[in-house]
């Protein structure tokens, strides 16, 4: 495809209806791949450069500004194999923005970064098209705009959707709240129009300056665009416009459209017991290195909340499957005497009925100890002893005593597996559990976006030899299941109306549609996420996802709560500002400690912003303007 755009850009006559602008590009000398691949590479350079946690926790996003210029000007000129010198230079960009991954499935690097490689790459052949009748300013947001919705809306294997390009504006508020009108994609357009425009100008600059080898350009693109200017070095007044105007108008959209207004508020604490990834794995004592730590800042965590006679946080959250054990439904139970199994292909295929029930005894157990629950406590209390039995802590022999630890009116949010019988078959879902302040289980809700290879091998379970290569890589076969959209729990509160909470886990904080799709169904009050970051240890990918998180709280106007078992814990307002982070002498990675925080709660629960409300218009509206230019651009 890209060489017949290159053979149409170079040829002698594209008809009368070619602009002297797109004339004056296809007439000027073609560029080489390697001269390509370098001005494509600086571009992502400059973007690595200014993601979250490389130079500074929130990153360098007005770096980013022009940081498109030199691609538009790259990728806008024909030349030999531009596809694939684009192509390598994007894979390589896009190395640096996963190289986190390396901690958790170095193998899967290189897959992550020359797929989405190709459909960047293709956004250059697609600017080449639409630069012949439309300056860069346009033309160069509306390129890499489409290339990157595709990276980030085609699912695992074909792509793997993290970061957009305007996230790197994500603590800019007097530009990125303009977010909640137009989203992350709005920002994205935002920058590629100042990089085209810094592209137009470097062009406009080039062809005025005289020399043997511009002769047809400056008598082409010269001439062309000083006509009618109202611009300096050459632009035209149109092409500013198209350049800055995106830029002004952000500026106004966060100005002019506020976040929905807040009244009231909820208590919250978040524990996180900071624990390293290889004791998540089940390699040490969980109820020693795991479960000891959560309760002991959790109960620090209320201290702190009710010093000076406050009462006390209605809400304790935890991070991902922080508690051992599984739920399962009596249903489950039902579905396995009727003969109802895991699939044959799963980690789980020859599970037994009694491994089910000891798990679900064990999990059960664990919450009981927060609410001294003597329904459960009772009947299992030689489970209680051997668990509990060994550890000389005073919160044990309260536990022991049947005595509860959080205080009246605490509810507990925390993260589990949970099994589901799922199209016949029973699957395990990674979960986020809420019980009730008194102590009873008031909903489950289910991980949307798993995590491709780690927890899921959608959609290729049923290839035996990839079924075979992950085994042998990881140990395991993933077989979790999502859930289809994101479920929201509500919690009865002592007065007014209840708590209602959107739940979502880890991966689901990189998307808009686990945050976007409840605002559409019904009211939620605030969103919260349970993290496990460890695999990853201290690398900017936990500055990833709070950037990402602040993004989720902009776009829909709800504070967002991220509750991890190692960092980074967070309270973001939802007007994207943070509220409260967990940090311990000044470090907020891999780290223990308990954050106790206010959140402010939306007046109307019910209330979406522009960007919640279009959301699935403006998508449609992004494809249908690249294919507005590219069809202009063939006549």
């Amino acid at each position: 495809m890209s060489r017949e755009i290159e053979r149409e850009q170079v040829g002698p006559d594209r008809g009368e209806g070619a602009s002297p602008l797109g004339r004056s590009r296809a007439e000027a000398a073609p560029w080489g791949p390697i001269r390509r691949f370098v001005a494509v590479l600086s571009t992502w350079v400059v973007l690595n450069l200014a993601q979250p946690g490389v130079m500074r926790p929130e990153g360098f996003g007005h770096l980013a500004f022009f940081a498109l210029g030199p691609w538009a000007l790259a990728a806008s000129r024909p030349g030999r194999r531009a596809f694939l010198a684009e192509w390598l230079a994007h894979a390589v960009g896009l190395l640096g923005w996963f190289l986190w991954m390396r901690h958790l499935l170095p193998w899967l690097l290189v897959p992550m970064a020359l797929i989405p490689a190709l459909y960047m790459a293709a956004g250059g052949a697609l600017l080449r098209r639409l630069a012949r009748r439309s300056p860069l300013a346009l033309a160069a947001p509306v390129a890499w705009g489409a290339a990157e919705l595709v990276r980030w809306h085609l699912p695992a294997p074909f792509s793997f959707g993290w970061l957009r390009t305007g996230e790197l504006l994500h603590d800019t508020l007097w530009l990125s709240g303009s977010a909640r009108v137009w989203g992350s994609h709005g920002l994205t357009y935002v920058l590629g129009a100042l990089g085209g425009l810094a592209a137009d100008l470097a062009l406009a600059r080039r062809s005025a300056r005289p020399g043997p080898d511009r002769q047809g350009q400056g008598q082409g693109q010269g001439q062309s665009q000083s006509q009618g200017q109202g611009g300096g070095q050459g632009l035209s007044g149109a092409t500013l416009a198209l350049g800055a105007g995106p830029l002004a108008l952000g500026v106004l959209l966060a100005l002019f459209v506020p976040a929905p207004a807040t009244s009231g508020s909820v208590g919250v604490v978040i524990a996180q017991p900071g624990i390293e990834q290889s004791l998540k794995g089940g390699r040490g004592d969980y109820v020693r290195d795991e479960f000891t730590p959560l309760v002991e800042e959790a109960l620090a965590g209320i201290a702190e909340a009710t010093a000076g006679g406050a009462p006390p946080p209605e809400l304790l959250l935890c991070g991902e499957t922080i508690l051992s054990g599984w739920l399962v439904p009596q249903e489950v139970l039902a579905a396995y005497d009727a003969g109802v199994r895991p699939p044959a292909w799963s980690s789980r295929a020859d599970l037994a009925r009694l491994d089910l029930e000891v798990r679900d005894a064990r999990a059960r157990v664990l919450v009981a100890a927060f609410f001294g629950d003597a329904r459960v406590l009772r009947p299992l209390r030689s489970m209680v002893a051997q668990v509990f039995g060994g550890l000389r802590a005073e919160w044990a022999r309260d536990v022991l005593a049947g005595r509860r630890l959080l205080p009246e009116g605490t509810a507990l949010l925390g993260g589990v597996e949970a099994w589901d019988v799922v199209e016949g078959e029973l699957r395990r879902r990674n979960a986020l559990a809420l019980w009730d302040a008194a102590g009873d289980l008031a909903g489950i809700a289910s991980k949307v976006q798993l995590v491709p290879a780690a927890e899921s091998l959608e959609p290729v379970k049923h290839l035996p030899f990839v079924i075979s290569a992950v085994q042998r890589v990881v140990g395991s076969v993933p077989d979790f299941v999502g859930a289809p959209t994101t479920q929201v729990l509500e919690l009865r509160r002592a007065a007014g109306a209840p708590l209602r909470i959107g739940a979502t886990i880890c991966y689901d904080n990189a998307f808009d549609k686990p945050y976007t799709e409840p605002l559409r169904r019904g009211p939620v009050d605030l969103f919260v996420i349970a993290s496990n970051e460890a695999w990853y240890l201290d690398s900017c990918e936990m500055d990833h996802l709070l950037a990402l998180a602040r993004m989720r709280a902009l776009c829909t106007g709800r504070p967002v709560v991220r509750a991890t078992n190692s960092g980074i814990s967070a309270v973001i307002g939802g007007d994207g500002r943070d509220l409260a982070v967990l940090e311990v002498d000044g470090r907020r990675k891999m780290v223990r400690g308990h954050l106790a925080a206010r959140v402010p709660l939306p007046a109307d629960p019910a209330a979406r912003t522009p960007f919640v409300a279009t959301e699935r218009w403006q998508l449609a509206g992004w494809f249908a303007l690249a294919l507005l230019l590219a069809f202009r651009a063939r006549r």
